[in-house]
């Protein structure tokens, strides 16, 4: 696994496509609060990649897919500012995760409030893998 250092890319290695770590994402994995955005991480076997994530926006909330697709750009591109933070981390201890972002209010945010509440997740999720690995 490499770490690039101060690259702001998000290649599709990093998405979640798999089936059945989606459903253990959300079997097994631990929340993390944070409005407008749930995060549910759970760590995994070492892959290619540090971390995978995965972007969901309901479809009851928002009718209008434009809609759904602009919140799920803000919060990729939000991720993609700041996921050096996690990085770092799942690289000195040699972990890997799996993240699901969904998206729970009703209406569009910023893109500043829904970055601070990124970068909130991340700390938190941090602070749960160093707790843990303890």
């Amino acid at each position: 696994m490499q770490i690039k250092q101060n690259r702001f890319t998000f290649p599709k290695k990093e998405k979640l496509t798999s089936k059945k770590i989606i459903n253990d994402i959300y079997l097994k994995g631990l929340p993390i609060k944070s409005f407008p955005l749930i995060a549910k991480y759970l760590i995994v076997e070492t892959n290619d990649v540090l971390c995978k994530i995965l972007i969901t926006v309901s479809k009851k909330k928002f009718k209008r897919s434009v809609d759904r697709n602009r919140i799920k750009r803000l919060i990729r591109e939000s991720y993609r500012l700041n996921k050096s933070l996690l990085f770092t981390f799942l690289g000195k201890n040699n972990l890997s995760v799996v993240v699901s972002f969904a998206y729970v209010d009703s209406t569009i945010q910023d893109f500043q409030s829904i970055q601070n509440e990124m970068v909130k997740i991340l700390h938190k999720i941090i602070q749960n893998l160093s707790s843990d690995n303890e």
